[in-house]
């Protein structure tokens, strides 16, 4: 595949993860598809490597591949990245990292914060970029003191996480609405109540008392009741 950015020299051409079968019916990659999308991007990132003469490799090379990354984020594949990361020689850490953080929460970080130490500037930015998003707090100050000269470490660290209220939000949000059918939306909805069941997704329908439980959260986040 071949980027923009690489204005004279082509890359050679490689089977493209879009092929990859194992697909699953909701469009997300399995196991075997998740893997072999992953033992690509190593091959994928030397052509463009190659095609560009003494240059620094392109932030852009991963954009032809949004969709299978998308794929790869909707199935759990947080462990096959993580293989990964043991199998390869560091090539592509900093990219196995940016994509582990969009699995992890702030009570699972998947191993994020092994790599605060890192030797490579990239990698220890990614690494300080996802654990500022999952509010790591103490993993960005020890890195801020082991890098007071690294201007992005430090920001990532001590810039306050300012996070508005939902109902806040929501009111902004909502200035720009269509409210001409506002009065329609107040009546009681006549739509019956259906769900799809789908057991061998591996994940079990949500009960009749968590979806109550969770319209009541919103509307407590809403109106403050």
């Amino acid at each position: 595949m071949v980027i923009e950015s690489a204005n004279s020299t082509t890359a050679p051409s490689s089977p493209g993860p879009s092929r990859l079968s194992s697909l699953d019916p909701n469009g997300r990659f399995g196991t075997v598809a998740a893997y072999e999308f992953l033992s690509q991007l190593r091959f994928r990132r030397r052509n463009v490597w190659n095609a560009i003469a003494e240059g620094h490799q392109p932030a852009a090379w991963l954009i032809p591949l949004r969709k299978d990354i998308r794929r790869l984020w909707r199935g759990e594949n947080a462990a096959i990245i993580r293989r990964r990361i043991h199998q390869d020689d560091g090539e592509l850490l900093a990219v196995y990292v940016w994509l582990l953080s969009r699995f992890a929460d702030r009570c699972r970080l998947f191993g994020i914060d092994d790599y605060i130490h890192d030797a490579s500037p990239s990698v220890r930015k990614h690494v300080a970029k996802a654990l500022r998003r999952l509010q790591a707090w103490q993993h960005l100050e020890v890195m801020a003191a082991e890098n007071p000269a690294d201007a992005a470490i430090n920001w990532y660290a001590k810039t306050p996480y300012l996070k508005r209220q939902f109902s806040e939000r929501l009111r902004n949000y909502s200035v720009n609405v269509d409210q001409s059918r506002a009065a329609e939306a107040a009546r009681q909805s006549q739509m019956p109540y259906w769900s799809l069941y789908t057991p061998w997704q591996g994940k079990p329908s949500k009960s009749l008392e968590l979806i109550r439980d969770i319209l009541l959260r919103i509307h407590h986040w809403v109106h403050g009741q």
